[in-house]
């Protein structure tokens, strides 16, 4: 965890093309930015979104009809490589010669959260897991549709104030249904937590893997049964794009419980309240298994 100054690469990717703005198809890749993206255009489009299922962004791979869908859009927006490491190599093999590439989201968080547990270094891309950084990235995507569709500027705007106040009422009460469980120490399955943990002071003293795309070694494994044994480990936490049995192994034998957090929210139905719901069913997971309730 550190509070030092925090470049996201929230990046948006304009590829114009000959038909009006009115016409153009935005796709989001991954369901929590799609709701907020959805929020925004209410009454003025519907986005497309790519990653629908239960897939992981760090292991997806694209199908043709995915590979149609991008090749079919105007805006795509993503969080960066670091999260959907898919879409580069799809990008740069385009067909669309003219795909100008954004780097829009630079902000500055005294909360930020970079991957750093043991050998594991780099940005974390799960910004939508902080409902104040979520504001925050609800206004650049309006001011940027404002100015790339200038006819519909009072909708994204409208739009974008409603939904802050909605991000401000969520945090308000996550940060209420969260206080209880605070002290009591737990472990994540990946470090996809960082900015949740940091805003409302959670208590995460490890995670299952180090990388979404390796699987862990010997050494990290042993290093966790002795924190489950020795830190009063109130819960593991598993996540449905990932294996579970890894996290039944470490807790047999022993007190600490496990549950399913899901920060994708794979289940629930894509739209504008999905970032909420999921938000809400992540704080109830947690403190559910944490206050053994």
């Amino acid at each position: 965890m550190t509070h030092a100054r925090l470049s996201l690469h929230f990046l948006l990717l304009l590829l114009f093309c000959c038909s009006s703005w009115t016409q153009a198809a935005v796709l989001v890749s991954i369901k929590p930015i799609h709701s907020l993206v959805a929020g925004i255009m209410q009454g003025v489009e519907d986005p497309q979104l790519l990653l629908s299922g239960g897939q992981s962004p760090h292991r997806y791979t694209l199908k043709p009809s995915d590979a149609r869908n991008i090749q079919q859009a105007d805006l795509i927006i993503w969080i960066g490589p670091e999260m959907e490491s898919f879409l580069p190599r799809i990008l740069t093999a385009s067909e669309r010669p003219n795909i100008v590439l954004l780097d829009l989201l630079k902000i500055e968080n005294k909360t930020s959260h970079n991957h750093d547990h043991e050998d594991h270094a780099g940005r974390d891309p799960h910004l939508w897991l902080d409902p104040l950084l979520a504001k925050r990235v609800v206004q650049l995507i309006a001011d940027r549709l404002s100015l790339l569709d200038p006819k519909h500027h009072g909708s994204y705007e409208e739009n974008a104030r409603t939904l802050q106040q909605r991000l401000d009422r969520l945090h308000h009460e996550l940060e209420s249904r969260l206080a209880p469980v605070r002290p009591t120490p737990y472990i994540a399955f990946h470090d996809a937590y960082g900015y949740l943990e940091a805003r409302y002071r959670l208590n995460s003293v490890g995670t299952v893997i180090l990388d979404p795309e390796r699987l862990s070694g010997a050494r990290h494994i042993r290093d966790l049964q002795q924190k489950i044994r020795h830190t009063g480990v109130g819960c593991i936490f598993t996540e449905p794009q990932f294996e579970p049995r890894l996290v039944e192994s470490l807790i047999e034998d022993t007190a600490t419980r496990h549950a399913e957090l899901d920060p994708l929210g794979s289940d629930l139905p894509a739209g504008p309240d999905a970032y909420f719901q999921l938000m809400r069913r992540v704080a109830n997971q947690l403190v559910q298994c944490l206050a053994n309730k």
